[in-house]
């Protein structure tokens, strides 16, 4: 049982309803329903009865809320006790990033590493997450900052700020598929084939937002699979009856590996998607800290025309630059307030910074409200 169960199964009891402690709490229903289920049967008793209309805790239920509140009680007091603590010693970036970020992965390496370099008087814990696990985590504030995908910006619940844009605006096809001889598609002609996404498991919002897109221009997939690797989903696109989303970012390393896979845009409008990062609002000094570095690798005016594989001239010096820069500004301010002399920015030791190159790969998920 984790404090998970407790939280979910507190709004429903308050809310006597799956369906408002779902929006409550910003979660799928189905999810919510699952977790419920997977208490109680850890529990060995029901929690609630259900009736057409919202539910009603059991006497089991009603004895259990008792405890659920005591110890999410205890739990935050605990958390709180433990942040100030570590707020007297050495400071700690608690950073998480979602399950299954693909090629974006190294947008994040590089971020953490140039975040170590410029402060390495903070230390840096990293958690990986699935979806609603890295949502719940910060919205806990058991993570300061988390790196996620939105398919809607802004939003409303968390502070943000936009890496990179990776806007959906084709699919994969296998090479024998009916709709490869095309060079574009639309959308509803793929209804009668197989829908094949991993973010069914991993980003479970952001794929309701994705089914509400894809109905917005007029498809309603009617067949829906999970996919568990990439290489897997090559084998499955190949065989020539699925299709996956995609953009060329995403497309490009499956295609140089393989000629059995195309890549096709579609012709409706793009699904827009941003690799971003959340935290709470009023977030403590740390948090800052890495945001000056996170805009000076990736500055916002630069959205959209940025692109991954390692394009380091011109831009790349500045922003090296720019990461130390941000560095001694710090350090001085620190040392200027121990009574220490400030070395000025030509004594610095130069901050290199990591290549981007694409690559293949990914537990507290996007807020995409």
């Amino acid at each position: 049982m984790e404090l998970r169960h407790l939280r979910y199964f507190v709004a429903v009891a308050e809310q006597r309803s799956f369906l408002r402690a779902a929006r409550h709490l910003r979660v799928a229903q189905p999810a919510l329903s699952r977790q419920i289920r997977d208490l109680e049967s850890k529990l060995g008793v029901t929690l609630f009865r259900r009736l057409p209309r919202g539910v009603v805790l059991t006497g089991s239920g009603e004895a259990f809320l008792i405890e659920a509140r005591r110890t999410l009680e205890m739990a935050a007091n605990a958390i709180a006790t433990a942040r100030r603590a570590e707020q007297q010693g050495t400071a700690v970036l608690h950073f998480a990033y979602g399950s299954e970020m693909g090629i974006y992965a190294p947008l994040i390496a590089d971020l953490v590493a140039a975040f170590r370099r410029a402060h390495p008087e903070f230390q840096l814990r990293i958690s990986n997450w699935k979806q609603t696990e890295l949502l719940d985590s910060v919205r806990a504030g058991d993570t300061d900052v988390a790196a996620t995908f939105l398919l809607k910006w802004p939003i409303s619940e968390f502070e943000s700020y936009r890496l990179h844009e990776s806007e959906i605006n084709g699919v994969l096809l296998g090479a024998v598929h009916p709709l490869a001889a095309k060079k574009s598609v639309q959308l509803r002609d793929l209804q009668d084939y197989t829908f094949l996404s991993r973010s069914i498991t991993h980003w479970p919002e952001s794929y309701r937002r994705i089914l509400l897109a894809l109905k917005e221009r007029g498809l309603v997939p009617r067949e829906e699979t999970t996919g568990s690797t990439p290489s897997s989903d090559s084998v499955e696109l190949a065989a020539g009856h699925a299709w996956s989303l995609a953009n060329e970012e995403i497309a490009a390393p499956l295609l140089a590996s393989t000629n059995s896979v195309v890549f096709r845009r579609f012709t409706d409008a793009p699904i827009p998607a941003w690799l971003a990062l959340i935290w709470q609002p009023n977030a403590p000094e740390r948090v800052r800290r890495l945001l000056d570095v996170a805009r000076s690798l990736y500055p916002e005016e630069a959205l959209g025309k940025r692109s991954l594989g390692g394009q380091q001239s011109h831009g790349g010096e500045r922003r090296t630059e720019a990461v130390v820069d941000i560095h001694h500004r710090h350090a001085g301010r620190a040392a200027v307030e121990h009574g220490e002399e400030r070395r000025e920015p030509s004594e610095a030791r130069a901050i290199p910074h990591a290549r981007r190159y694409g690559d293949d790969g990914a537990r507290y998920q996007t807020a995409d409200n």
